[in-house]
Formats: C-alpha cells, structure tokens, sequence
C-alpha cells in the first residue's frame, strides 16, 4: 500500500507538476482511503472497487465532510486509480462512475460604503499611517485580496 502511494505521489511532483500542498493533501487523502480499505479487510488498493469507494465517500459524508473537501478527496483517488491505469496495473476506474456532491456556494460578504470609508480613515498621519493609508486605498481601488497585495512587485505595476 505504502509503495503505491509513495509512487503516486512522486508521479504527481513529477509528472503533474502539482504543487506541494496539494500534494500533500492528495497524499493524505489516499492514505485516508488506503486506512478505510484496511479495515474492510482489504489490503491491495487495486482491488477496490466501486462499491468500497462509495461505501468510503458516504462515511465521509456521515462524519460532516463538506462537498468541497469530499470532491477534493474524490479527485484524489480518481487520479490515484488512472496512474494504476497508466502503469498497466488495473484496466478499470473504480472513481469513475462516482458523482462528485454538490457544493453549496458561499455568500460573498463585502463592506458597505461608510464601512469602507471608516475603514480609509482610520490611518494617522505618521509614515507607517501613510503606508497603510495607500495600502487600503489599493486594496480598495484594485479590488486586490490581502495577499495579492502582500505578493505584489514593483514589476506588476503597469504604469501605462
């Protein structure tokens, strides 16, 4: 089990180029079906089948996993059985016939017009003030998230 998986893995920094977060969640979400799969007395992930995966996804559901988390996991193991195919190991894709669930969609909150201004008032007028003054004006001009901002270089700055 370990030996798939550590192949896996190393297919996707490889091969996929994926990054290592995602990769590292793919990881555990295999593991946590390997893990699943062993305690239906099942040792070889390569002779699961639609049923166990289903069986798997339900208990996820069950234990409140949210859509988003249960159609990541599904993409993990989905992924994991096409490298199988890939490999010549299996000939089927026990993921396959699986229905990703729903994922609610959040409601997008925002700042009303006299928050935002509150907000651009509340700097002072020292150089730090000054800073985080034409930091909140971006953010609010550009409609930049925090961290595009934080990531933002001078060589970003179209100045045409």
């Amino acid at each position: 089990m370990e030996e798939t998986l550590r192949q896996y893995t190393e297919y996707l920094e490889k091969e996929k180029k994926m990054a290592a977060n995602t990769r590292m969640a793919y990881e555990g979400d295999v593991a946590e079906l390997q893990a699943f799969l062993l305690e239906r007395g099942n040792d070889q992930p390569l002779t699961a089948s639609n049923t166990d995966l289903v069986a798997w996804m339900l208990k996820l559901k069950n234990d409140g996993r949210s859509g988003s988390t249960l159609n990541r996991k599904l993409a993990a193991v989905r992924g994991y059985y096409s490298f199988f195919i890939k490999k010549g190991w299996i000939s089927v894709n026990p993921a396959d016939n699986i229905k990703s669930p729903k994922v609610k969609r959040k409601q997008i909150e925002f700042l009303t017009v006299e928050e935002v201004e509150h907000l651009l008032e509340q700097p002072d007028k020292s150089l730090k003030g000054v800073r985080d003054q034409a930091l909140l004006e971006l953010l609010y001009a550009a409609g930049l998230r925090v961290t595009e901002a934080a990531n933002a270089n001078v060589t970003d700055l179209n100045l045409r």
